[in-house]
């Protein structure tokens, strides 16, 4: 049995940050024959942003399983928590609302797990009309950026994308 944290993302759900017409848009871009790079410059683009940020902007279904002996705060890695779809301790019991509290991606038992396994699934990420606009700017800024510099080499963020980001990037401590 595996003595730690374990997060598996189950689901993905497909949804656009940007779509391919607004893009092409923005960058005066008018032919089809880069319609399948400038899809991949938004994938790369949105990985990065939540790479950087440590968010979610494409909702993602998670499943934690944790089996500490006397552990009962756990840091949800994902988020932001959209929603909790099962908690459960031993994959039978399910844990009732006052048996613990979420604030942010925090969730605290009230009793700590003592040779109990705990597994929660939820969502995490945001759904398309609440990304925050900078953010969704900052994508664009960098797909413009990447389509535009594609032969040259350019190492790091683009500034004004880091700029746009580095309000909502979480910190890990």
């Amino acid at each position: 049995m595996f003595k730690k944290n374990n997060f598996q993302i189950i689901k993905i759900f497909p949804q656009e940050v940007w779509s391919l017409e607004q893009v092409k848009n923005y960058i005066r871009v008018e032919a089809i024959y880069d319609d399948d790079l400038i899809v991949g410059l938004i994938d790369a683009a949105i990985t990065v942003a939540e790479n950087f940020t440590k968010l979610n902007f494409i909702s993602k279904q998670i499943k934690f399983i944790c089996n500490i002996s006397g552990k009962g705060k756990f840091s949800l890695k994902y988020n932001p928590l959209l929603k909790i779809k099962k908690k459960f301790k031993d994959q039978e019991n399910d844990l009732a609302a006052d048996d613990y509290v979420i604030e942010q991606n925090i969730l605290t038992l009230h009793k700590a797990l003592s040779n109990e396994e705990l597994t929660v699934k939820y969502i995490s990420g945001y759904d398309k009309n609440n990304i925050p606009h900078a953010i969704k700017h900052g994508i664009m800024l960098h797909i413009a950026e990447m389509y535009d510099r594609q032969t040259m080499n350019c190492i790091g963020l683009l500034k004004e994308v880091k700029n746009l980001s580095l309000s909502y990037r979480n910190i890990q401590i």
